[in-house]
């Protein structure tokens, strides 16, 4: 069975921080924007996110325009083949801020991720909170996270979400920290938060 997101999937996401309203957006309403691999490009080359997300991976070499598009194809094909879901956290303005996915299509429980722009501070927690709406509304009964130990905003976020930790594994000599959270009985409840 294949997860059934609404149509749009789009949510309103309100910064905790700032108070300012963002959307989240699924990737194939955005791939094409003309400056979506330019955002992409800049905020992942931000120095939490590099060095989280990119260091090991490109050698300590820089997050290049390529690799943005390559993400943004990857975005576009995940949705079109239903095989993984990639969401931007949107300004007004129609600029990225963020980027939330879901790695898989498993319905009894997929890997999330996520990551935002520092200028955009406190927009994580309202966006994996409507993520997790949108999983639920598509029938995905459970959702997990890997976070890198020590990373304390993410875990926060997760935490803030109602993810539980459930325990730890080794990738690549990284040790990393599991959290989970059920989303059975969620499907189209609005839920609160606070920082």
């Amino acid at each position: 069975m294949q997860p059934r997101f609404p149509k749009p999937a789009y949510l309103d996401v309100l910064s905790l921080t700032t108070g300012r309203t963002y959307g989240l957006v699924a990737a194939e309403h955005v791939a094409d924007l003309p400056r979506a691999a330019t955002d992409v490009t800049r905020i992942c080359n931000e120095a939490r996110i590099y060095d989280e997300l990119f260091r090991r991976r490109l050698a300590g070499r820089p997050y290049t325009g390529m690799h943005a598009a390559g993400f943004l194809a990857w975005a576009r094909e995940g949705w079109q083949q239903g095989t993984h879901f990639v969401f931007f956290l949107m300004t007004p303005e129609e600029r990225i801020a963020g980027a939330l996915d879901i790695k898989s299509s498993a319905l009894d429980g997929a890997e999330i991720g996520y990551w935002a722009s520092s200028a955009h501070k406190g927009i994580m927690t309202g966006g994996v909170a409507s993520l997790r709406e949108l999983a639920a509304r598509a029938g995905y009964q459970a959702l997990y996270a890997r976070v890198r130990q020590g990373n304390i905003r993410s875990s926060a976020v997760l935490r803030r979400n109602g993810f539980t930790p459930a325990g730890a594994v080794a990738e690549g000599g990284v040790s990393l920290d599991v959290y989970i959270r059920s989303l059975e009985g969620s499907a189209g409840r609005s839920e609160s938060w606070s920082n």
